[in-house]
């Protein structure tokens, strides 16, 4: 795993072009140290690295800003207009290959993500035919923020199955390096 928490230059430029198409570019910038202000001005390469506190901090003014509903929102959203065009294809071969439960993708997010996401990795235990938990840990400490968003981001995976299911809940661990999500479908 890396030493810190990097997403690619596409994660950022998703969460920017959601938060010009919401009206909270400059609600969220204002509340942003300069060096992620500057990357709002100038983002990156969609193939490059950021720093996770970056978007963390965008994140966390999203949430201040708007609540946990808005945050879910733009998890949900921006995985499905921006990452879907490169996770759906990846989804779709893991549902050919292993069955297109929820379970069966859960159990191989991490694989999917590492596009996305170095620091962090995903592990998925059943609870039964139609529950599990996923578990998120992370190199370094994230803010609540970047936890709470995958509640909407992990909502993807129940439309790539074609199943109605919800993330019940999300738990941080006591360290701060990781969280526990509550999954279920019908």
């Amino acid at each position: 795993m890396a030493e810190e928490r990097l997403l690619s230059g596409a994660v950022l430029r998703a969460d920017i072009a959601w938060l010009e198409k919401n009206g909270l570019e400059v609600a969220v910038r204002d509340r942003l140290p300069p060096d992620t202000q500057a990357l709002l001005d100038h983002p990156p390469l969609p193939m490059s690295w950021v720093p996770a506190r970056h978007i963390d901090a965008l994140l966390d003014a999203v949430l201040q800003i708007g609540g946990e509903d808005k945050l879910l929102q733009l998890g949900e959203e921006t995985t499905q207009a921006s990452f879907g065009p490169v996770l759906r294809p990846l989804l779709r071969t893991l549902v050919s290959l292993f069955g297109a439960s929820p379970a069966a993708l859960f159990s191989r997010i991490d694989s999917a993500l590492a596009v996305f996401l170095k620091g962090a990795s995903f592990t998925y235990e059943a609870r039964g035919d139609r529950e599990g938990v996923l578990h998120l840990r992370t190199v370094d400490r994230p803010l609540l923020a970047f936890h709470l968003q995958w509640k909407g981001t992990l909502r993807f995976t129940f439309d790539v199955a074609n199943a109605k299911g919800a993330v019940n809940s999300c738990v941080v661990d006591p360290d701060g390096r990781g969280a526990v999500y509550s999954v279920s479908w019908t």
